[in-house]
C-alpha cells in the first residue's frame, strides 16, 4: 500500500511539472539572443582599453580572450587561430573574428536603408538578379558599386531585379527568395563574412528569425552584436527544386576559406560560386568584379573573364594580409585542396547559358565561306565572303 502511494507522488509531481508553463522555442530564441548581444556590448569599453595597451594584434587576442575566459556568462571558449576564438552563450556559437570585431567596435553607424526594391527589365519571361545588403545606409564603406552592377545586369538580362537592403536583408527573407528563385541567374552577396566550425558564413545586420534550431545546428552563428551570420545549409535548407544554374558572387571576406557556401549551393544547382579565400579589401574586390562583369557581359565565360581579371589585377588581393585568393566552383572547378593558392579556372558557364537561341533570317549567300560571332545582347554579326 505504501509504495502504491509513493508511485502515485511520484505520479503527481511529473503532471505537475508538466503542466508548468514553458516558454516557446521564439521566445527562448529572442532572450538567448539578447544575452549575446549583451555579453558583446558589455566588454567593448574593455576591449577598448586593451587597444591601447596592446599595438600587436597577437598580443591583443591573447589579452581579449583571457578577458572573454573570465566572464561567467561564456561557455566552452577554445582558441581556433591566432586571430580567432568561439565561445558559447546558451546554445549560440559565438565566434570572435578579429577583423569583424573591430569593425563592429569602432565602425559608426547611419540610419539605415531597409527596403525590398523590385524592379522589372522587358521581358514577361527573363532572367532574375538578387542582391543582398545588409549593411547598406549603416556602413558607408558599402557603396553604390553593386547596386549600379545588379540594375545594369537586370537591364542586360531583361529580368527581375531584387535588393533586399539593411534590416530587410534577414535571414528568412533570403531564404524566401532561394525557395522561389526558378529565374535567377545572378546572385549578389554585397556584406561581410567570416569563416568558422568549418563553414563560411555570410554576415547579416540583424538576426530576426533566425531560430534556436539554427543556431543549435551551427547554420548561424553571432560574430558580435549587428553582425550575424548564415551559411549556405541555412539558405539552401527545404528547397524543393533545383537552382537555375546560376551564378553567385560572394564580395565578402573568407567566402571560399570553406565550402560552407559553395557546397550547398551547388548540391541545389548553382553553376559557379565565387569568393575570396581570407578576408578582402574592398578596392580589391571592386577591382576584379570591374572588369570580370565587363567581360562576362560581352558573353566570354567565366573562365576567360576569370583569367582577364588576373592579368589586370593579379592573382590575389594584395592590399591586405594575409593575401585574398578568388577562387570560383563550378562543374569544371572543384573547390580546391588549398583556397590560399593560385587557381586556375576551366568553367565555360557564360552569361546567356540557357538563354533563348539567336534566330538567323534573311540571309542568302551564293559562296558558302562565311562565320557568325556573337557580339553579345543577342546580337550576331555576320561575316562573309562573296
Amino acid at each position: 500500500m505504501l509504495k502504491r502511494r509513493f508511485a502515485s507522488m511520484i505520479l503527481a509531481l511529473c503532471m505537475l511539472f508538466l503542466c508548468i508553463p514553458t516558454f516557446t522555442s521564439a521566445e527562448s530564441v529572442e532572450k538567448v539572443s539578447a544575452k549575446a548581444d549583451s555579453v558583446w556590448n558589455r566588454l567593448i569599453p574593455s576591449e577598448k582599453k586593451l587597444a591601447a595597451q596592446y599595438k600587436d594584434t597577437g598580443d591583443y587576442m591573447d589579452a581579449a580572450y583571457e578577458l572573454y575566459r573570465s566572464q561567467k556568462d561564456i561557455k566552452d571558449i577554445r582558441r581556433e587561430s591566432t586571430e580567432k576564438f568561439s565561445f558559447r552563450v546558451g546554445y549560440i556559437t559565438c565566434v570572435y573574428d578579429y577583423e569583424l570585431r573591430q569593425k563592429a567596435i569602432y565602425t559608426k553607424e547611419g540610419r539605415g536603408e531597409d527596403a525590398t526594391i523590385l524592379k522589372t527589365y522587358g521581358k514577361a519571361h527573363g532572367k532574375d538578379v538578387f542582391l543582398v545588403g545588409p549593411y547598406y545606409g549603416y556602413q558607408d564603406s558599402f557603396t553604390d558599386y553593386y547596386r549600379n552592377l545588379a540594375n545594369t545586369l537586370g537591364e542586360r538580362l531583361g529580368g527581375t531585379v531584387t535588393i533586399l537592403s539593411g534590416n530587410n536583408a534577414t535571414g528568412p527573407a533570403i531564404k524566401a527568395y532561394f525557395a522561389s528563385a526558378e529565374n535567377n541567374v545572378v546572385t549578389l552577396f554585397d556584406s561581410h563574412g567570416g569563416a568558422e566550425n568549418g563553414s563560411s558564413y555570410l554576415c547579416l545586420h540583424t538576426n530576426t528569425g533566425l531560430t534556436s534550431s539554427d543556431y543549435s545546428s551551427k547554420w548561424a552563428v553571432s560574430f558580435s552584436s549587428g553582425y550575424y551570420g548564415i551559411d549556405g545549409r541555412y539558405m539552401t535548407n527545404g528547397m524543393t527544386y533545383t537552382l537555375n544554374d546560376n551564378i553567385i558572387w560572394c564580395a565578402i571576406c573568407e567566402g571560399m576559406m570553406t565550402d560552407g557556401l559553395c557546397t550547398p549551393f551547388r548540391a541545389s544547382g548553382a553553376g559557379v560560386v565565387y569568393g575570396y579565400s581570407q578576408s578582402v579589401s574592398f578596392t580589391g574586390d571592386y577591382e576584379y568584379a570591374g572588369v570580370f562583369w565587363d567581360y562576362l557581359m560581352q558573353n566570354y565565360t567565366v573562365a576567360e573573364a576569370a583569367a582577364y581579371m588576373k592579368a589586370e589585377y593579379g592573382n590575389y588581393d594584395s592590399y591586405i594580409t594575409p593575401y585574398a585568393y578568388p577562387i570560383f566552383v563550378s562543374d569544371e572547378d572543384a573547390y580546391p585542396a588549398n583556397p590560399d593558392s593560385v587557381q586556375t579556372v576551366y568553367s565555360t558557364w557564360t552569361l546567356e547559358k540557357g538563354g533563348d537561341p539567336v534566330a538567323v533570317t534573311g540571309v542568302i549567300l551564293d559562296k558558302t565561306e562565311a562565320t557568325i560571332q556573337d557580339v553579345g545582347e543577342n546580337t550576331i554579326q555576320l561575316k562573309a565572303t562573296v
